[in-house]
This record gives C-alpha cells, structure tokens and sequence, in this order.
C-alpha cells in the first residue's frame, strides 16, 4: 500500500514537472500575443515594453535567444512585422546602445531599410533610417551622412500619415534640431512648426 502511494505521488510529480516544461514555450509566447498583427499604433506600447524587456537582459546569449524565440513566435504565426522589428531591435541594440559588432550591424540595418521598404512597412523603415542618421550624428559626427539620412527620412515621412505613424513629430522635430546646431534657423522653424501642425 505505502508503495503503491509512494509510487503514485512520484508519478504525479514527475507528471507535474513534464506538464510545466511542456507548457513554459507556450506560457512565455503568450505575453507576445498582443503583439500579433496590429497595427504600429497600437502596437507602441508593446513595442515599448518588449524593448525593455530586452534591454535589460545583460547576458548577450540570452538576449541574442530570447529575439531568436520572437522572431520564430511572429514567423510562425505568420507576423512578418514583429519580425522586422525583432531585427530593428537587434540593429539598434547593438549600433546604438551596446556599440558593439556595428560595422556587421550597420549592414543588417541597411538590409533592412531596403526589405522593408520593399514589403511596405514604412514604420521600420522610417526607424530603421533613424537609427542610422542618429548613428552617423552622434557616434561617427559625420554630419553630412547624417543629414543624407534625414533627408530620406523626410521623404518617408511625407508619404505616412500620422495616424499610421505617430512619431512623425518627432523625427521632424529631429530634422529640426539639425538645422538649428548649423545656426540654419530657417530650415530648423520650418521643421519644428511641420512638427506641431
């Protein structure tokens, strides 16, 4: 009898702990959901959280994981947005905050660029060009790739609106700051008073 229960409460256990490493994939996966197939509007402040998330991962092999595992999540829920974006996050993550591998990355963003322009997600590009000029400003003071880089993502600008696209102000208003640090104040107003119509 004291076996027969021994055995049984083992086997519960070990059903237990089969039941919750079978479900974790599926636990984990679930707080990417929202995410799936919206819109970038709505999707900012899962964007948003997703970013921290990831950010505050410190061990580069568990971050490098966990956007290979949202990359396949939105791919296998056929979400070819939140897989550009898990790219984009890479691109910046690395370019930008870790400065890390950026030659190799600055070619993944430039890539990128181009595939989203090509299957028309302006969002990613728009932010994809961003990061470069940010790049080209700030880190490299290549001031004449950075406006090169504006320049485009003005001209992308122009063609979203800003219900599809909320950060038109300010990456006008980044435009803008631009031309002010050059003393062209012209220019700059022109881009501030384009940002708050």
């Amino acid at each position: 009898d004291k076996r027969i229960a021994r055995f049984n409460a083992l086997k519960l256990k070990y059903l237990s702990i089969f039941l919750f490493f079978s479900l974790l994939p599926l636990i984990s996966f679930a707080q990417y959901d929202d995410l799936l197939h919206k819109p970038y509007p709505k999707n900012l402040d899962g964007y948003a959280k997703l970013y921290l998330e990831l950010i505050d991962l410190k061990d580069t092999t568990v971050l490098k994981k966990k956007i290979a595992e949202v990359k396949a999540f939105a791919d296998k829920n056929g979400d070819r947005e939140l897989e550009l974006e898990m790219d984009l996050f890479d691109a910046y993550y690395h370019i930008d905050l870790r400065k890390k591998q950026v030659n190799e990355h600055l070619l993944s963003l430039k890539e990128l660029i181009i595939t989203a322009g090509n299957e028309g997600i302006a969002h990613i590009k728009i932010r994809g060009i961003r990061v470069l000029a940010d790049y080209y400003w700030y880190d490299l003071k290549n001031y004449e790739l950075a406006f090169e880089q504006y320049l485009l993502m003005e001209q992308e600008l122009d063609k979203v609106s800003e219900k599809d696209y909320p950060e038109i102000p300010r990456d006008l208003s980044k435009i803008g700051q631009a031309y002010f640090f050059f003393q062209d104040y012209g220019r700059a107003i022109k881009y501030f008073k384009k940002a708050i119509s």
